[in-house]
């Protein structure tokens, strides 16, 4: 189906051209600029997130290692400054007890033999432990074999007695004449301690820190809910994941070097707040196209009021004046080139009609000649009839 002789389309309109110009201009720049400094924004911002998440999280593990190290240094303290593997099973006995009332991140503390037999444990819970109870192939099981291997850091228990998660943590006593294996000192540390700790570390507010076992299972919390509970993380990376509130987060994992990658502490922040600056760009940038929108539709209106709309009364009275109705006179508002093509228009329109007015009363006079020649003619031949009758009757009269 073909469009009317002088009718324009949509898609050809020049208001429809305009409109599409004017938007192209005011948001192509501003949609090219987002796109570039959104991404530079964004990563910018994640890198800034991933710093402090990573610079929490170090502070949290070396504190957490800080700690441990303690263990480690009071093995060393009973070994060799007390020399306890020198020493008879009663001072042995006093010394240990006497360390436990100075010392309350232990819930206990055992001397074994090479053999795994408890020779003497001292535990702040009231039940007596048999102490011929043996673990066999102990010596063996924390590596203590291995010249080379002087600490063991064994897996985390939840002790439902006290509410709370126990590791063992044992160091090998060499005999200094024979190089043997002569004893073998084991504490269970209790993890209230770390708890306070991660409570004490300086967490940013958005921020979230905890310690989970091997199996993701959490050990230490600030809020020791989370620990009672044995709320249990899958802690498969450091991409986004869903947190130990429920909520989307992004973590950052670090094995705590000193227990073999028993013990893992996670920093986590809610994905809202770390991408917080970005969604705040991306409002800042809606927010600018909106204006922008808004002073390309003034200046449309201005476009269209000024040039659009004499244009298109352009274009009706030629259409008009095509089907050869004069238009009436085109109201002229603005200035410059569209204003002179107007006026010159409107001018042309007058001119014809003057014309078109003198051809017609020309025309007029033209045809009364033409009825007035047709008349004389008339009345010349009716006269040359008559004539010719009276001669004729003349010529009659004559004969007879």
């Amino acid at each position: 189906m073909t469009e009317p002789v002088g009718e324009t389309s949509l898609k050809a309109s020049l208001r429809t051209r305009a409109l599409v110009v004017f938007i192209l201009l005011a948001l192509g720049p501003i949609i090219i600029t987002a796109l570039i400094t959104g991404r530079i924004s964004y990563s910018i911002n994640e890198e800034q997130n991933q710093s402090l998440r990573q610079l929490t999280l170090q502070r949290a593990t070396d504190n957490i290692e800080l700690f441990l190290n303690k263990v480690e240094d009071d093995i060393h303290f009973l070994d060799r400054v007390v020399g306890i593997a020198e020493l008879d099973k009663q001072q042995q006995y006093e010394t240990m007890s006497a360390f436990m009332l100075s010392s309350k991140r232990y819930q206990s503390v055992s001397l074994l033999d090479a053999a795994g037999t408890n020779l003497i444990k001292i535990s702040r819970s009231n039940s007596l432990d048999d102490l011929s109870k043996q673990v066999p192939d102990v010596a063996k099981k924390y590596g203590f074999l291995d010249s080379t291997m002087n600490f063991h850091f064994g897996s985390v228990r939840f002790d439902p007695n006290l509410r709370e998660p126990l590791v063992t943590i044992a160091g090998a006593l060499i005999n200094r004449r024979t190089g043997d294996l002569a004893y073998i000192l084991s504490f269970e540390l209790r993890f209230k301690a770390i708890w306070e700790l991660l409570a004490t570390i300086g967490l940013d507010q958005s921020m979230v820190a905890y310690v989970t076992d091997g199996q993701g299972i959490v050990v230490a919390h600030h809020n020791p809910t989370m620990v009672l509970s044995k709320r249990k993380i899958q802690l498969d990376g450091e991409n986004s994941q869903i947190g130990i509130n429920g909520k989307p987060v992004v973590r950052n994992i670090e094995r705590v070097p000193s227990t073999g990658g028993a013990l893992m502490v996670v920093v986590e922040q809610p994905t809202s707040i770390a991408l917080a600056p970005t969604r705040e760009s991306t409002k800042v940038v809606a927010l600018v196209s909106i204006f922008a929108l808004g002073v390309i539709w003034l200046i449309y209106l201005y476009f269209s009021r000024s040039i659009v709309v004499p244009i298109e009364s352009l274009a009706r009275s030629a259409r008009s004046l095509s089907q050869g109705t004069y238009p009436d006179k085109i109201h002229v508002d603005n200035f410059g080139e569209v204003a002179d093509l107007t006026n010159t228009f409107n001018q042309m329109v007058v001119d014809l009609k003057e014309s078109s007015e003198q051809n017609q009363r020309a025309t007029n006079e033209l045809k009364l000649m033409v009825i007035e020649q047709k008349r004389t003619e008339k009345d010349l031949r009716e006269s040359e009839l008559r004539l010719k009758e009276i001669i004729w009757g003349t010529n009659v009269g004559t004969w007879e």
